[in-house]
C-alpha cells in the first residue's frame, strides 16, 4: 500500500528481481561512464568537469533490442575540449590539471568528500546497491575505462581515419608524455636518484625534438601528477607506450 514516495521506493526495491535489476544496471551504467571517459581520456580530450558534474549528466529509459533498458546521458560539453586538427602541440601540464578536474566528478579525489559528489557514487544511490554490488560496478568501470582507452590509443597509433583527425605533431608527444610519466614512476618506485632521471629523460626528450621549454614542462608534469599518474597505471600496465610513427606536420 502507498504511502509515501520513500516508503513506495524501498518497498519497490526490496523485491529481489527489482534488486537484481538496480544492480544489473548500475554496473552497465558505471561501465558507460568508463567507456566515455576512457575514450575522452586517450586522445586527452578534457571539460575542467564540465561533462561530468551531476547537474550535465543523467539517465534515460530507452526502447532497444526489444526491450527497455537504461542509459547514461551526457549533456552540456560546452567546455570539453577536443585536441583535432587545431592543436599542434601537447601540453601535460596545461591538460592534466584540467583532466584532473574531470576525475573529480567521474569518480572523486581519494580520502576527499569529493568522492560522495562523484558520478559512481551518485549512480549508487540512485540504484541503492550494497557494498558488494557496488563494488563489482566500480570493477566494470575500471574495466570499460581501460578497454576503451586501450582501443582508442590503439586507433590514435594506427587507424589512417583517426589519425587524420590529429596532428601527427600531437600524437607524438601525447605517446612521449606516456613513456615520461611512466619512467617517473618507475623511478619514484625504485627509489633511485631522481636527478639522475631527469637528465635521462630531458636529453631523451630533446632528442625527440622537444624544446627547453616543452622538457621542463613534461618533467613538472610528471612530478606534479605522480599520483593521477599512479592511480591511472593501469591504463597501459603490461603495455609498453609505444611511439607514434607517421610523416606530416
Amino acid at each position: 500500500e502507498y504511502r509515501d514516495h520513500r516508503q513506495y521506493l524501498a518497498a519497490a526495491f526490496a523485491v529481489p528481481a527489482n534488486r537484481a535489476r538496480a544492480e544489473a544496471v548500475f554496473a552497465e551504467l558505471a561501465a558507460e561512464a568508463g567507456t566515455f571517459w576512457g575514450t575522452l581520456l586517450a586522445a586527452r580530450a578534457y571539460s575542467w568537469g564540465e561533462s561530468f558534474v551531476a547537474r550535465n549528466v543523467g539517465v534515460q529509459s530507452v526502447f532497444a533490442g526489444g526491450r527497455w533498458r537504461v542509459r547514461m546521458v551526457f549533456m552540456d560539453h560546452d567546455n570539453l575540449h577536443l585536441p583535432g586538427r587545431r592543436v599542434r602541440r601537447f601540453d601535460p601540464l596545461a591538460v592534466h590539471r584540467a583532466i584532473l578536474v574531470d576525475e573529480r566528478y567521474v569518480v572523486g579525489w581519494p580520502g576527499t568528500a569529493s568522492e560522495e559528489e562523484a558520478e559512481l557514487t551518485r549512480l549508487a544511490r540512485i540504484y541503492r546497491v550494497g557494498a558488494a554490488a557496488e563494488a563489482a560496478g566500480r570493477r566494470r568501470w575500471r574495466m570499460a575505462l581501460r578497454r576503451a582507452y586501450r582501443r582508442t590509443r590503439r586507433a590514435m597509433e594506427a587507424d589512417p581515419a583517426v589519425r587524420r583527425l590529429f596532428y601527427v605533431s600531437y600524437l607524438d608527444q601525447v605517446a612521449d608524455w606516456e613513456a615520461v610519466a611512466e619512467s617517473h614512476l618507475r623511478a619514484v618506485d625504485r627509489g633511485g636518484d631522481l636527478g639522475a632521471w631527469r637528465r635521462r629523460t630531458a636529453a631523451r626528450l630533446a632528442a625527440r625534438g622537444h624544446a627547453p621549454e616543452s622538457v621542463e614542462r613534461y618533467l613538472e608534469a610528471a612530478e606534479t601528477f605522480e599520483g593521477f599518474n599512479r592511480r591511472f597505471r593501469f591504463l597501459t600496465a603490461s603495455e609498453r607506450p609505444r611511439r607514434c610513427r607517421g610523416a606530416g606536420g
